[in-house]
């Protein structure tokens, strides 16, 4: 691997790890809860956040649970649209 090639994917994966600290990070202040279309309504829980196994394991669970085929195939074919593949 050329020294371009690893500083694009160091970089990526630095974008993509912040975006999983930040979003893990807006658990803790947007509140968690249902909304009701039919009456409009909002209902708060009080659970504020997620613990640190489903906060960086949500990689993984995603991939893992029943929709995981389709978004691996989203992901290949932004990457071959991209030309990184």
């Amino acid at each position: 691997m050329n020294n371009t090639a690893s500083k694009v994917f160091l970089s990526a994966m630095l974008v993509l790890m912040l975006m999983l600290v930040v979003t893990g990070l807006v658990t803790y202040v947007v509140p968690s809860g249902t909304f009701d279309h039919l009456t409009m309504s909002y209902t708060a829980h009080g659970v504020r956040g997620i613990s640190r196994v489903d906060w960086f394991g949500a990689p993984v669970f995603v991939l893992a649970g029943d929709s995981g085929p389709q978004i691996i195939a989203i992901v290949l074919f932004i990457l071959v649209i991209g030309g990184a593949i």
